[in-house]
């Protein structure tokens, strides 16, 4: 018969193998999952998006993967409450979606004003009234503000917009982007058209004199009054002086769906890699910081990055 040490080994065999099988459990429990990531309808959107995606799958433990967008007609958002993607890059000027939560902001999006080599408009009712504009797709963050804005501050009620692309191919008298501050990102647009000059909205002394700038920041608080420095676009317009204009912030966001142990995972990742971000991509991801106001963001923030 088996003594009573014996019971004891045997008692001590089943809690060992007990913890054992309870710690592989929780440990495929956590297992990195697929996140996927979808893929901006902007050419320099989606470059910064596949650098991203690219330095967390080499550098950490999330698996990234980025989802081909369908087309201008959807947009990021779109593509999240359509369950075809889980995580997306987003300005923080986008409506608000009760499904969708911020997790972090990456980096200023800042916006491009581009006008057709000349005398440079007087104001922006001339750059803007019966001129072709190209400000990016539909619900693009360029559209929207102009859309917001044009009628408003800027008394333009129509403006002409046009798709680079269609089979009826134009170029445009103004181009509107938000775009990274990176100079190896921005290029000429297309080259069957002619090279293009950046607008200032006025002098850097303007912000924070009553001016229109002030105005626009004033009634639309997640943008800011911004100065692009002179010669950071030598290729584009080597000639611009300081170049006044508004920036936004771009920020993943999440599908509030997601669960709260893998956004809070990615966040702790993009945190940890910021080093590695900045080097990828100089003067975008350098700000990206783990304290950022709550207030300041368009959406409710992602349980996962509350957590974090």
């Amino acid at each position: 018969m088996p003594g009573a040490g014996d019971n004891r080994i045997s008692r001590w065999v089943l809690i060992v193998a007990f913890v054992i099988l309870a710690a592989s459990l929780a440990s495929c429990a956590r297992s990195p999952a697929e996140i996927r990531l979808i893929q901006p309808r902007l050419p320099f959107d989606k470059d910064v998006a596949e650098e991203f995606a690219r330095l967390l799958d080499e550098e950490s433990s999330v698996d990234v993967r980025i989802v081909a967008s369908m087309g201008n007609e959807e947009s990021s958002i779109d593509a999240l409450l359509a369950g075809r993607a889980d995580i997306a890059l987003v300005s923080n000027n986008q409506p608000f979606h009760h499904d969708i939560n911020a997790v972090i902001p990456l980096y200023s999006n800042v916006l491009h004003i581009g006008y057709t080599t000349g005398e440079a408009p007087a104001d922006v009712f001339e750059l803007l009234n019966g001129t072709s504009v190209f400000a990016g797709p539909p619900g693009s963050p360029s559209r929207i503000m102009l859309e917001e804005l044009s009628q408003e501050r800027f008394g333009v009620s129509d403006i002409n917009f046009i798709e680079i692309g269609d089979s009826n191919f134009q170029c445009p008298d103004v181009i509107v982007v938000y775009a990274p501050i990176s100079p190896g990102l921005l290029q000429p647009l297309d080259p069957r058209c002619g090279s293009f000059q950046l607008y200032s909205l006025g002098d850097p002394g303007i912000i924070g004199s009553g001016s229109i700038v002030d105005a626009a920041t004033l009634l639309n608080p997640h943008l800011e009054a911004f100065v692009i420095p002179a010669g950071t676009y030598p290729i584009i317009d080597p000639e611009a002086g300081p170049i006044v204009t508004f920036a936004v912030d771009k920020l993943l966001v999440a599908h509030k769906d997601v669960p709260a142990h893998e956004i809070y995972d990615l966040t702790s990742e993009v945190l940890r890699l910021r080093p590695a971000l900045a080097a990828s991509l100089p003067g975008l991801f350098n700000n990206i910081r783990e304290d950022f106001d709550t207030a300041d963001s368009t959406f409710m923030i992602h349980p996962g990055a509350q957590d974090y």
